[in-house]
């Protein structure tokens, strides 16, 4: 036994006890009122200091459920009754004794107060009775519950009642009567399915018997399913079609055939649950193939493309899945391969397809993306010769005669004969106006454009600003690798804004190299200007021996072509109904990818797959949509294999994760996100409108939210939480994790016995003669002692006001 104090720090004002003291000293005055102030003044700051008195709590109590009703009545209830009063009995005078029965027929107790519950699947419920229990036992009071139950109980949500019997430290215990088995659907079980998908569910039922056929109907709005049922496995799977809708409510029955009798033996209402479409992100696919792809694959998967989303960004975290085809590096930027690498590592699947320009001449291999492949795009090399376009501006004005213009048509003949015959040559003259001497054309007859040269004259004077900018139109369109012009002069040109030109003609990827020709060099400096600016070369040729050899060509490699056409023959898993393909890349895969087709004579893997960071990455060496599939796109099943292989790379993971719990009168609804965001929205569909309505959601934590739906046990509640603009939804059945008294499963008494246990508790039998004590370990009691002090305060106030108003004689000695 102690006493505490919550606020010890008021003890200060004690302080004031010294005023009354004070007073008294400095006059005359009654010792009492005094006494009376101080007392006050004392009990005051005790109550303010809040003192607790500790104690010793020796109190004890058993309660007692006896589960009665006529569901699980027994066929000799008296024992039931007997054994009961036997325990009483036993149980020592100090210890209460408190009795809970649920419906039946009153009980007749030699010792105890009773409290009559009625029977029902909500207040029959097993859990909530002990928790009802739990309110009749006193604060820190000893206690323990004991239930007299065949403990199949109309629901199996013991987490409240559990956790409650922790708290206050009260054991359940538990005297087991029989039960009896009754055919019913133990568990019935949707498999997770997306929109587009085949809706699977599984049935298990118990207390079958054999004498008997049974069978199990499925019923919905697009559903009629009746399947027999085994009653030695007692478990079927059946195949409800495909989900085209996101909640499909089901009535599922149990039948026993006897003859021509049909019985009807259990009903359940369920909703089978399907998610949002696949999204698949074609980034950096046309419309035209998204609509190809769309076609083939149906409903299972939502293909969108980049022009359906703000940024390339959002594209992906919009989707499940992403598909390149016929990828190259001039297609995806640095910076977008980048960003699809990251997402498969953290999950996003990959499906890369196509023929030679995503497997050899699109560049991929040295790019970033090549290492989340599963297979190697490194190819043989040859060199090649890209193709280029010149045009040559040749001065031909009145500066130019002599032998500064044959220099001139030297090097313009050179130049035209370094060309190959596919690329391309023009020539400009001008001599104080301009003009294509040669228009621009493919090399296919270098001497028609040699006489073209020899013809010209010098004349005229020199306007060189109008002749570039002839040139550069004559280029801007032509499709060749390489684009150069070509300026030929002695450098008496007019001033003009080179620079601004050139620049300018230098942005559309054409470069600009200038030709000095004669002796006369003081114009150098300009001319070199002029290639700086174009970002060309600079060339000074003062005579026939100081000639130099131009060579616009610039020698590149690229990978060998590796698409083989014919038709060929595959295997794989499933492979006996694919038809032959008509081209594929020939391609390694690396070590450790798994190989999913391959062609039968040469062994040439045609698709393979592979692991890559959180994602996985499906590599098909043909283009899906187009040559090198079209003898499939006749195949009727290639639409769903297609459709299948896509599928197993997207990342399913939810956006959210979302579990409820029904209670007798509402559904508790539990969040889970990846991050914290303020986007998480919920809403649940009104059965009658149609329409959604927002769900107010509280954070909990970070990443963890929870919402309270009123409900009743006949009500379904359907769910849809949003994500960054990602839908997930979830269903909670009428009833659900609810049974009716009759219709439930053996297996409830596992999550009994299982609370039993957690709590302390035994599991007993009727032949159990005597129950485990009551606990004997004393329990602190806490007394708060500021409420009395506040009373013997207000008497101390009024004694004092007593005392000092109460009439006293004054006697003075000499007074007559």
């Amino acid at each position: 036994m102690s006493i505490t104090f919550l606020h010890p720090y008021y003890a200060l004002l004690l302080l004031l006890l010294l005023l009354p003291a004070i007073l008294w000293l400095g006059r005359r005055s009654k010792t009492s009122l005094s006494v009376l102030r101080c007392l006050l003044i004392t009990a005051l700051v005790l109550a303010l200091m809040q003192p607790v008195w500790l104690h010793s709590s020796t109190s004890a109590m058993r309660v007692f459920i006896v589960d009665t009703d006529s569901a699980n009545a027994m066929e000799d209830a008296g024992a039931e009754q007997a054994w009961l009063n036997e325990q009483i009995a036993s149980l020592p005078q100090t210890v209460a004794v408190k009795v809970i029965q649920i419906g039946g027929m009153p009980l007749s107790l030699n010792r105890g107060e009773i409290k009559r519950l009625p029977s029902g699947v909500n207040e029959g419920a097993l859990a909530k009775v002990v928790q009802q229990a739990l309110l009749e036992i006193p604060a820190h009071a000893n206690a323990d519950i004991t239930l007299l139950s065949d403990g199949l109980s109309t629901t199996n949500n013991w987490a409240a009642a559990l956790a409650e019997l922790t708290s206050k430290n009260v054991h359940l215990n538990w005297a087991e009567l029989p039960a009896t088995a009754t055919p019913l659907l133990s568990k019935l079980t949707v498999l997770p399915a997306r929109i587009g998908q085949a809706l699977t569910l599984q049935v298990s039922a118990e207390s079958l018997s054999d004498a008997s056929q049974w069978r199990v109907d499925v019923v919905g709005a697009e559903v009629s399913v009746s399947r027999y049922i085994d009653p030695r496995r007692a478990q079927e799977t059946l195949n409800l079609g495909t989900a085209s809708v996101p909640f499909s409510p089901l009535a599922v029955k149990l039948f026993e055939i006897q003859g021509d009798k049909q019985i009807e033996r259990d009903s359940r209402d369920i909703i089978a649950v399907s998610q949002p479409a696949i999204t698949l992100f074609a980034a950096n696919a046309d419309k035209t193939a998204v609509s190809a792809l769309q076609t083939l694959v149906g409903d299972a998967i939502t293909v969108t493309s980049v022009s359906q989303y703000n940024s390339f960004i959002q594209g992906i975290n919009a989707s499940e899945a992403i598909w390149l085809n016929n990828a190259s590096e001039k297609q995806l930027s640095e910076f977008q391969q980048q960003a699809i690498r990251a997402a498969v590592k953290q999950g996003k699947g990959l499906f890369y397809s196509g023929g030679e320009m995503a497997f050899a001449s699109g560049g991929m291999a040295n790019s970033p993306l090549a290492e989340a492949l599963p297979v190697t795009l490194t190819q043989t090399l040859e060199k090649t010769e890209p193709s280029v376009a010149l045009a040559i501006v040749i001065d031909s004005s009145g500066s130019m005669q002599g032998k500064p213009l044959e220099l001139a048509k030297q090097v313009a003949r050179l130049a035209v004969r370094k060309l190959n015959p596919d690329d391309q040559v023009g020539i400009v003259e001008f001599y104080g106006t301009r003009q294509w001497s040669v228009p621009m054309q493919p090399v296919k007859t270098p001497e028609n454009i040699e006489r073209a040269i020899s013809r010209m004259q010098s004349m005229g004077a020199t306007q060189l600003f109008p002749a570039i900018q002839e040139a550069y139109f004559g280029l801007k369109q032509i499709p060749a690798r390489y684009r150069h012009i070509l300026v030929i002069t002695d450098a008496g040109i007019e001033e003009e804004n080179y620079q601004h030109l050139l620049r300018f003609v230098a942005q559309d990827q054409i470069n600009v190299s200038t030709v000095l020709v004669g002796s006369d060099t003081a114009r150098e400096a300009q001319m070199a200007d002029l290639a700086n600016w174009g970002r060309g070369r600079y060339y000074s040729i003062a005579d026939e021996f100081a000639m130099v050899e131009l060579n616009f060509h610039k020698p590149a490699e690229q990978p060998e072509p590796v698409f083989k056409q014919g038709a060929f023959w595959l295997q794989g898993e499933k492979s006996e109904r694919i038809p032959p393909l008509n081209g594929y890349a020939k391609i390694n895969s690396r070590a450790n990818a798994q190989t999913l087709l391959s062609e039968v004579n040469a062994s040439d893997v045609v698709m393979a797959s592979w692991q890559y960071g959180a994602g996985r990455v499906t590599a098909l060496m043909t283009d899906p949509i187009g040559n090198g599939t079209e003898r499939w796109q006749d195949w009727s099943e290639y639409g769903q294999w297609l459709g299948t292989q896509l599928s197993e790379v997207a990342d399913f993971a939810p956006p959210v994760v979302m579990s409820s719990t029904r209670l007798s009168d509402h559904v508790l609804v539990t969040l889970r996100v990846d991050q914290t965001t303020d986007r998480l929205k919920l809403a649940q569909l009104n059965a009658q409108t149609g329409q959604w309505q927002e769900i107010a959601v509280e954070q909990r934590a970070p990443g963890i939210y929870t919402a309270s739906i009123a409900a009743s046990l006949d009500e379904a509640v359907m769910l849809r939480a949003t994500v960054d603009a990602k839908n997930w939804y979830a269903a909670n059945s009428e009833k659900e994790g609810w049974f009716n008294e009759t219709r439930v499963s053996l297996a409830a008494k596992d999550a009994l016995n299982r609370v039993v246990e957690q709590s302390g508790g035994k599991h007993l039998t009727l032949d159990t003669r005597e129950l485990p004590a009551v606990k004997a370990d004393l329990a602190l009691k806490e007394t708060l002692l500021y409420p009395w002090l506040l009373a013997f305060a207000l008497l101390l106030y009024f004694a004092e006001i007593i005392c000092r108003r109460w009439p006293t004689a004054s006697i003075n000695p000499g007074a007559r």
